[in-house]
């Protein structure tokens, strides 16, 4: 992910996030990889679950830098958020939720599926 801003420590530039059994098991970034471990660290335990996995699909939204709620559903970006998810049908409680957005347009992000490509550069493959 390009940038994240992690509340409470700082923005965070060029994040890889890797995850197994759906968890956070390792962190990497150019800039500020110690803000997501710091974060972690003060949430609850399942903070470092993830919560949620979307794909932007509004040809009218453009990028606002900072408002999640309109950024996460551009047109050709994907977002990923990890933490709580209870109130819209999620199980984890836990005591943070955290997205992170990234555009496909611009580089040459895939998003697969059940080993089937679904996204590609920011357009969705029809099957």
């Amino acid at each position: 992910y390009p940038r994240a801003v992690v509340p409470g420590q700082g923005v965070a530039h060029d994040m890889k996030l890797t995850f197994k059994r759906g968890r956070v098991v390792k962190v990497e970034a150019k800039k500020g990889k110690d803000y997501l471990k710091k974060f972690l660290a003060q949430q609850s335990e399942d903070a470092d679950r993830i919560a949620e996995f979307g794909i932007g699909l509004n040809d009218k939204a453009v990028f606002t830098g900072g408002e999640i709620i309109i950024d996460e559903k551009i047109l050709g970006s994907i977002h990923l958020a990890i933490g709580w998810n209870k109130g819209y049908g999620g199980k984890t409680n836990a005591s943070s939720h955290l997205d992170f957005i990234k555009d496909l347009r611009n580089c040459n992000g895939k998003v697969y599926a059940d080993n089937k490509l679904m996204i590609d550069r920011g357009k969705l493959i029809a099957r």
